[in-house]
């Protein structure tokens, strides 16, 4: 059976975001990616896989890396 959840992994050694969701683990999110997710996810139509693999070819190809990001300390 299918679940619409979506599971936000935050790891206690190394803080690097996951999100689980359709079926698929999409790991080190950024804070920027993870913020853009959870203000889009109600309204967007497109499904988040397909938008989280359009930020990381975007990022990619801007020269940002995404990879052992810790998230920023809100002061």
């Amino acid at each position: 059976s299918g679940s619409d959840a979506t599971v936000i992994i935050v790891s206690e050694e190394t803080g690097i975001i996951s999100l689980a969701l359709d079926g698929n683990l999409i790991r080190n999110v950024s804070e920027a990616q993870l913020r853009r997710y959870l203000n889009t996810a109600v309204v967007e139509t497109t499904p988040i896989v397909e938008r989280m693999k359009q930020t990381e070819t975007t990022s990619a190809k801007v020269g940002k890396k995404t990879e052992n990001r810790k998230p920023q300390q809100n002061a």
